[in-house]
Parts: structure tokens; sequence; C-alpha cells
């Protein structure tokens, strides 16, 4: 063979020779899934609150979570498990958009007994998914005779994590704030601050011990029980948000219809815990269920109309005082609705759809009330 025919076999060749390693691991089955897991875990801990992105980030990282654990769901029974636990952190994740979108959202997130009924029970599922990733990341190192299984990184993530969990429970049980007639003061800065560091590296730090096993894993090979999938991942991303949009109008619809039973008495809970014994009220906002009453002087009693539907109140006027060393509060309201008119009378009670903005005047000193048998009323004594 000539030099000339010898240098052109070689450069036919060349294609047959093996690639970069660096190549091969890019389309390592192990790392796709892994990075996407990876990913889906990252959304799911850090939240934008902007741009609606709290609730559209989250929705994504569930999704990759879910396509990750898919394509690992043959592999051995605790990939399984972490597949049926993202598929229905996955749909909790869509639910919870959807109910984000209505007043029913609004309700759960006042109610602490049904707020901490959903919170905890889903990191109780983040906790068993990340458990069953550790033991079945462990699992495959075993079945391809690994001797000597490399560094359990998903053992100190899994520690992290419980750390984690045990900091936000510290901050839910023992808070370092307190609330205040303009939101919330802070009683401990220490906790308020380092708590939450605390808490970012301890996430952050999780994030990288799944780096490190993910790149353990990636030296398998192609070792891994193929999955089929009928819908890939890019389709299947796009019908997870097409789903969710599409359910959010008739949501809106039925959440206006349920109802939530009665509002909370955020007014009187604020007022006594700063001791206000004597204020003036102003305010406004917008209302969607609301009742008010008229006086009727000859029965010497009120009568009450509901009125639903989408408000915005006009005027809200009244006056803190006491009555038998007691919270009162006597309140009159008007609210238009979406042809102009105008509702209102004494404030009995209102369901806020949006916002309401109330401004108190704080005087010194008290008024008492009493009952006045010739008016029906309760007076003001001075």
């Amino acid at each position: 063979m000539k030099q000339d025919e010898f240098d052109l076999r070689l450069t036919q060749e060349m294609a047959d020779l093996p690639p970069d390693p660096g190549e091969v691991q890019d389309y390592n089955p192990w790392q796709a899934a892994m990075s996407r897991i990876l990913w889906g875990m990252a959304l799911t801990t850090f939240r934008l609150e902007f741009f609606y992105l709290q609730y559209l980030l989250p929705l994504l990282g569930a999704a990759l979570m879910y396509l990750g654990y898919r394509s690992l769901r043959r592999e051995n029974p605790w990939f399984r498990l972490c597949w049926g636990l993202s598929g229905l952190l996955l749909a909790i994740h869509i639910a919870l958009d959807i109910l984000a979108a209505t007043p029913v959202m609004g309700w759960i997130a006042g109610n602490p007994a049904v707020n901490w009924g959903l919170t905890w029970p889903i990191r109780g599922m983040d906790l068993l998914l990340l458990f069953a990733l550790w033991r079945g990341s462990r699992a495959a190192f075993r079945t391809v005779g690994e001797a000597q299984p490399p560094r359990d990184w998903l053992r100190e993530g899994f520690l992290c994590y419980l750390l984690a969990l045990a900091t936000a429970l510290w901050s839910e049980l023992v808070p370092a704030t307190e609330p205040s007639l303009l939101g919330v003061t802070i009683t401990n800065h220490w906790l308020y601050y380092l708590r939450p560091i605390a808490f970012l590296i301890l996430e952050i730090r999780l994030l990288v011990c799944i780096a490190h096993q993910s790149d353990a894993l990636a030296g398998l090979g192609y070792d891994i029980a193929p999955a089929p999938v009928r819908v890939s991942a890019r389709p299947f991303l796009l019908g997870v948000f097409a789903l969710t949009l599409a359910a959010i109008p008739p949501a809106l619809w039925l959440g206006g219809r349920i109802p939530t039973g009665p509002a909370e008495p955020a007014a009187q809970l604020t007022a006594e815990q700063e001791d206000i014994r004597l204020a003036a009220v102003n305010g406004l906002g917008a209302v969607g269920d609301f009742t008010v009453g008229v006086f009727h002087t000859a029965e010497r009693q009120y009568h009450a109309h509901r009125f639903q539907g989408d408000f915005e109140i006009v005027s809200l006027v009244g006056t803190i005082t006491t009555k038998d060393g007691e919270f009162y509060a006597h309140l009159h309201m008007s609210a238009g609705d979406t042809e102009g008119r105008v509702l209102g009378g004494h404030l009995n009670e209102a369901v806020i759809s949006a916002t309401c903005e109330l401004v108190l005047e704080i005087m010194d000193g008290t008024v008492e009330r009493r009952f006045d048998p010739e008016t029906g009323l309760n007076l003001m004594e001075f």
C-alpha cells in the first residue's frame, strides 16, 4: 500500500474512532435524566415572586422531575417509586396553580389549619422522593457490580434536606415576627435573617450533592433499563401548561360559587392586638360578597341584605369604640357594581375580592357604648 493510499484510508476511518469521553457523557441517559431532576428540584425550591413566576417555575420544575424519573422508572423499584411520587407532585402543582387563580386559594392561605394540612404533607412527599432517589442510586451501583461504590453524595444531600425542613418548621413554630398595625414587627433580628440564610445554604448544598451524584451515575455508561414513552419531553411540557391554562376559566367560574365560610374578623384581631380603644376608620377596595343592613326605627332592628358579584368599595367609614370594655366597631359601607349602581348600609360582613386599604386614625382615650332602650341602638356615652 502506498503512502497516499494509507493516508486516505486513515482519513476515511477517522469517523470510526471513539469520540471524546466528554461528548459521550453529554449523551449518557443517566446524565440526561439526572439533569432534568436537578433542574426540577432547583425550580421547585427557589421561587421568584414576580411576573407569575412563583407559579410557572415550580410547575415547570415538577414536570421536569417527572420526565427525569420517567426515564429511570424501569431501573429498580426505588426509581419506580420516584416516578410515581413525581407524577403525584406534578398533579398537585397543577391543581395549586389552578386554585391560585380563584378565591379558594385566598381562603386556604387565611386558614392556618388547612394551609398546614396541605403544605407539610407535600414537604413529606418531597422528603420521601429524595430518600427514594438516594436508595435508587445506591441500588444502581450495586446492579452493575461496583466493588467500591463512589462517595454517597445523596446521603449528605438527604441530611441537608432534613436540616432545611427542620429550619422551616422552626420558623413556623417559633416566628421571629409578630402582627402589627402596619404589617409585621421583627421581634428577633438574628433569627429573622439567619434562618433564611441557613435554609438557603442547605438547599444549595443539596443541589450540589445531586449534581455530584449525577456525575458519578454518568460513569455507569449505558447500563440502564430502557423505558419507552409515548409522548416526548417537549410536547409533554406544552401539554402540562396548556392543561393548566385551560382549566383556569372553569375554576374561576366554580370558585366564585363555592362558599368559603364567614370572613375572619381581621380588623378586630388587629385592634385587640394593638390595644386600639378609640379610632376613626376609612377605607376603599373591592369586595365580592358583602352584607349590609338598614335600621328600621319603628321595629328597632336591622334588615340585612346580602350582595355577591364584582363590587368596588365607594366608601367605608366608621368608628372603633368599646362596649362593656370590649372592642366594638361601627362601620358603614357603600359599593358600586359593574353597572354603576351603588348599594350600601350598616356593614355586617364583607369578603374582600382583590384588596382593601383601611386607614385607622387612632385617638387617645376611650368612648364607651351603652344600649339605649328608647332607640334600640348601642349609643356612645360622653
